[in-house]
């Protein structure tokens, strides 16, 4: 009998509060920048994001006024 092998979760993101996550074109809109520089930004890591899919989907950007 081979054992059953045991599953992690391997998530980056630990959610206490909802959150409404963004779509890149959503995400360009609201912070006024090409969505070509949203995916880069993503890519290098500046910018918290994951991908459904193919699609990334990013977490807004906390306001200092918030």
């Amino acid at each position: 009998m081979t054992p059953t092998p045991q599953f992690e979760a391997h998530s980056k993101f630990t959610l206490t509060d909802p959150i409404d996550f963004m779509t890149v074109k959503e995400f360009a809109a609201k912070y006024r920048v090409h969505p070509l520089t949203v995916y880069k930004l993503a890519k290098s890591g500046e910018l918290k994001h994951f991908r459904v899919g193919g699609n990334v989907r990013l977490l807004p950007i906390k306001e200092e006024n918030e």
